[in-house]
């Protein structure tokens, strides 16, 4: 049977594995810190207030609308935004999402106006759950028929 020792009978010495490596480089160096590699951005204290960050518009004085946009093939798309005619711009541009850009030409059929963008994604995400039916019954103003809908699934 062979035999797993090295030269002389040793035992080979023990390579450390990438956690032990990790915990002495945190232990002789501090924790690895990522230099911004863009020098165009702005440092924190240039920064405007309130100014989003690139992830979500910022919770400013802007209004928040829900709107929905009724595309080519018939079918609704539900979005948010704060300025609605240049939103249902872009998504004409083939700018918006994905299924606006196949769906050419769009038009809004619907919005309403949110005090905060966290009551407007709310609503959008609502309405994205609804059936088809009863986005009709809300653009075309039918409250009878929205409450109807309502009560049948419940």
């Amino acid at each position: 049977m062979a035999s797993h020792s090295t030269r002389e009978g040793k035992n080979p010495p023990s390579r450390p594995t990438s956690s032990t490596r990790s915990r002495e480089a945190l232990q002789t160096n501090g924790p690895r810190r990522m230099a911004l590699s863009d020098p165009e951005r702005a440092p924190v204290s240039e920064r405007v207030e309130g100014e989003s960050k690139g992830q979500t518009p910022a919770p400013a004085t802007s209004p928040c609308f829900v709107y929905i946009l009724k595309c080519a093939d018939g079918s609704y798309y539900v979005g948010s935004t704060s300025d609605v005619a240049a939103r249902e711009r872009i998504h004409n541009e083939g700018h918006g999402a994905e299924h606006t850009a196949a769906h050419r030409p769009v038009r809004l059929v619907y919005s309403e106006a949110h005090e905060s963008w966290p009551a407007a994604r709310k609503r959008e995400s609502q309405l994205k759950r609804w059936t088809r039916a009863k986005k009709d019954a809300l653009i075309a103003g039918d409250t009878s028929r929205l409450r109807e809908l309502a009560e049948r699934r419940t």
